[in-house]
């Protein structure tokens, strides 16, 4: 998919929703990581938290046919 072709993006925790919306056309974007940490471990740079994040876009056509509403978790950029 080309970047002029993205019509949205959505932002997902859960490996479940990306599977539902890779099944019907979504493109993976792009796996991160987000990290959390309490400010006491900061300097030694160790994280207390941490969970995958999923970036999924979708032309305008896949957008309409399978819409992220379709699933519970979702969050739109």
């Amino acid at each position: 998919m080309k970047l002029d072709d993205v019509y949205q993006i959505v932002k997902l925790d859960s490996q479940e929703s990306v599977n539902k919306l890779l099944e019907h056309g979504w493109k993976l974007l792009k796996i991160d990581t987000y990290s959390s940490t309490d400010d006491r471990y900061l300097e030694r740079g160790v994280f207390q938290n941490s969970h995958p994040y999923f970036i999924l876009g979708a032309t305008k056509e896949i957008y309409y046919s399978y819409p992220p509403t379709m699933i519970s978790e979702h969050h739109y950029f």
